[in-house]
């Protein structure tokens, strides 16, 4: 398999529609009680209907995810749901005391072809440190610039510092990037489900013979893409089932995949999670659990087991409203209770436990404690797990592990 980098990020919706009269002009108090009445996941009482005005009705709810959008409130929800465009070198960035560390590189951008990597740290653009420049925040000004403006930045990279010239450009923040780390794992991290997210997991990537999915931070997105995402990864199997107000219950499945539709991913594969992960990524970790088909890692995720339709006026204004309440295929809901991965780790050192986790495969060896999590093995080398850099990584992972988890060294089992 073979992830590309592009993708858009959505709230998690369904796709219904609705058009009512009159066709201009905003909507009225009383059409937002009809569709109330008719679509909320829940009866809603007479005197919270009676409220005198939407919003007042819509909070009284206590319903953060039900509430109404104007026509331009609504195409700027839509334009955030997309990759961000700026103009610049493209790089998202931390402040810290030295310098501006770099965090993501935008594929096909300035940085990206000057070289620029995650991790680096910029410390002067045109000449002008932070210090001079009086803050970090000044220093980002002076990154920033008209598209086709030139600027030269000083990076340092493992204590030497370089100078890059760079054209600014307009430039693609997607929303989920992806690399092969360590010579071997493919990795994907994604920030969201958007319109085209699944049609990033239909490719093969010969290097990569374990994979991890990233949704740490993950808030959600579209039904119809996590859908699609999963079916990519399992095959044609049930993602999730709906139950609407009248208790009636309906199954996602990723159509058009025939039945005999095989998964793309036969590698083991890592999914990562934290109290951010929510909604549609609970889907995504929730189908891969209930299948069996990965080794979950992180911290209970967010918990939010609803899903919300938007309704449409002629007007381009939308009502946006909680209509169905989903579960995981083995009939469990996120909601509240969230998804409890299989090893509960610190979420700042997950990304460490998995590649510990994804060593290369080894024959028996003193070197390589081979483990069985969630009916693969993993293989743990000794050298990188008491290095300096993994060693709180590997005590995490230890602590972990639930007590008779199979583990082997050396083809003898570890107690």
């Amino acid at each position: 398999m073979k992830f590309q980098r592009p993708m858009r990020a959505a709230a998690l919706l369904l796709a219904l529609t609705l058009t009512l009269s009159p066709a201009a002009g905003a909507i009225s108090v009383e059409q937002a009680r009809e569709i109330l009445r008719e679509y909320y996941i829940d009866e809603i009482p007479k005197e919270i209907l009676a409220l005198p005005t939407i919003d007042e009705i819509t909070n009284a709810l206590g319903d953060p995810y039900t509430y109404y959008m104007t026509a331009q409130q609504f195409e700027d929800f839509q334009k955030n749901l997309g990759d961000s465009d700026v103009v610049g070198i493209g790089v998202m960035v931390e402040s810290t005391a030295d310098g501006l560390k770099v965090t993501s590189v935008a594929p096909d951008s300035p940085a990206s072809q000057a070289g620029l990597k995650i991790g680096d740290l910029i410390v002067a653009a045109d000449g002008v440190t932070v210090e001079e420049a009086g803050s970090t925040e000044a220093l980002a000004t002076l990154i920033r610039g008209e598209a086709g403006t030139r600027v030269t930045i000083t990076v340092e990279r493992d204590g030497a510092r370089t100078e890059l010239d760079m054209t600014r450009a307009e430039v693609v923040f997607p929303t989920v990037t992806g690399e092969v780390v360590d010579g071997h794992i493919g990795w994907l991290e994604c920030t969201s489900f958007g319109e085209n997210s699944g049609s990033y997991f239909t490719e093969e990537d010969e290097q990569a013979d374990r994979w991890v999915v990233d949704l740490r931070g993950n808030p959600g997105g579209e039904a119809t893409s996590v859908v699609e995402a999963v079916g990519h990864v399992l095959g044609n199997r049930t993602v999730a089932y709906l139950v609407d107000r009248e208790g009636s219950m309906s199954s996602w499945t990723p159509n058009p995949f025939p039945v005999e539709t095989p998964g793309l991913i036969e590698e083991p594969l890592v999914v990562l999670v934290d109290a951010n992960s929510a909604s549609a990524s609970e889907l995504f970790a929730a189908s891969m659990r209930d299948y069996d088909y990965a080794l979950i890692i992180g911290t209970r995720t967010f918990g939010k087991g609803i899903a919300q339709s938007v309704l449409g006026l002629d007007d381009g204004s939308v009502m946006r409203v909680t209509t169905h309440r989903y579960y995981s295929p083995n009939y469990v809901t996120p909601d509240r209770s969230g998804v409890l991965p299989d090893l509960v780790v610190d979420a700042d050192l997950a990304d460490e436990v998995a590649r510990l986790l994804c060593g290369e495969a080894a024959a028996e060896s003193p070197d390589v404690l081979v483990l069985e999590l969630a009916g693969q093995e993993w293989y743990v080398h000794k050298e990188a797990a008491l290095s300096a850099d993994y060693a709180p990584a590997f005590a995490e992972l230890l602590s972990a592990l639930a007590p008779g988890t199979p583990m082997t060294l050396d083809g003898e089992s570890v107690d």
